[in-house]
């Protein structure tokens, strides 16, 4: 068998040997080891330091993917003319809302017309979600909207995983 780090012909000793005995490729080996390890405790590290506004951005980001997925054959919630290849993930009650943040009754495709640059066109806005999920979800919505919200990185985290399982899930059956 031929060393991975200096190509010379060697006789295995263990059965997942793949480098020779020399010194040279032992150390070359032992700083890929040290290195991947160190890799490793540092994307640990990484997580841990996350703070809960960083959290937020990356769970807002992969909820907003989600809604773009599950939508993108549908209309614009607000003015019901077919999407483009750009459009939005727009939120009835916006992201300071945090207790529907991420609730996906709040989140529908929106044109980029409707959310920038007509601010959300909210009154066709919720003529357009009652359409979709109803007038009872609607009422509760609006009362969940105003209950405030602290989040934990646990939950956080929790959204994160939630949101990149829903999307990989759908992506396989669209």
């Amino acid at each position: 068998m031929k060393c991975k780090y200096c190509k010379k012909q060697f006789e295995k000793v263990a059965p997942k040997q793949r480098i020779c005995t020399s010194n040279e490729c032992l150390k070359r080996f032992s700083e890929e080891v040290k290195n991947k390890e160190w890799k490793a405790k540092k994307k640990l590290l990484k997580e841990e330091l996350q703070t809960i506004p960083e959290l937020i951005k990356i769970a807002q980001k992969h909820f907003n993917d989600f809604i773009r997925l599950r939508d993108k054959d549908a209309n614009c919630v607000s003015c019901d003319k077919p999407l483009t290849k750009k459009f939005d993930a727009g939120h009835y009650f916006n992201t300071s809302y945090s207790n529907v943040r991420f609730n996906e009754y709040n989140v529908h495709s929106q044109c980029v017309n409707c959310n920038k640059h007509k601010h959300g066109n909210l009154l066709e806005y919720q003529i357009g979600i009652e359409k979709r999920v109803g007038g009872i979800e609607l009422f509760e919505l609006h009362q969940q909207a105003h209950i405030k919200k602290e989040w934990t990185k646990s939950e956080l985290k929790e959204i994160i995983n939630i949101y990149k399982k829903k999307k990989k899930t759908l992506a396989e059956t669209k």
